[in-house]
């Protein structure tokens, strides 16, 4: 049986990375300390709109949160146990950002564990 460092070192999207991140990721160390708009660059993904949806996401979640405040077109919102409609565009929003990473991550993951998604079981 290999072991997870094998494995890890034998992946193809491993191997494309630089030989010191790859050397830090084996001993441990993080490769990230490069910020996240480099490693989404590196991702190939686009920086600027990320960083768009990031600082309004990031507002949102740290110093206006939606649900406290009513909206300028419908006044009487938040409603008891109702969902004011520009909270559907902040969570559009948050898919918008999520889907590309989780994505790939769906893919590493199948790529380092393919038993587990070919079988159906989960790892606990």
């Amino acid at each position: 049986m290999l072991s997870l460092k094998q494995v890890i070192g034998s992946d193809p999207i491993f191997q494309s990375l630089n030989i010191n991140n790859q050397k830090d990721v084996l001993e441990g160390r993080s490769p990230f300390m490069m910020g996240k708009n480099a490693i989404f660059r590196q991702a190939g993904w686009d920086v600027d709109h990320f960083a768009k949806l990031f600082a309004f996401l990031s507002s949102q979640t740290h110093s206006a949160p939606a649900s406290f405040y009513r909206s300028a077109l419908h006044p009487d919102e938040p409603e008891f146990r109702a969902v004011p409609d520009f909270q559907y565009l902040v969570a559009g929003l948050a898919l918008d950002v999520a889907i590309k990473p989780l994505g790939h991550a769906c893919e590493r993951m199948f790529h380092l564990y393919p038993e587990l998604f070919l079988k159906g079981e989960t790892k606990h």
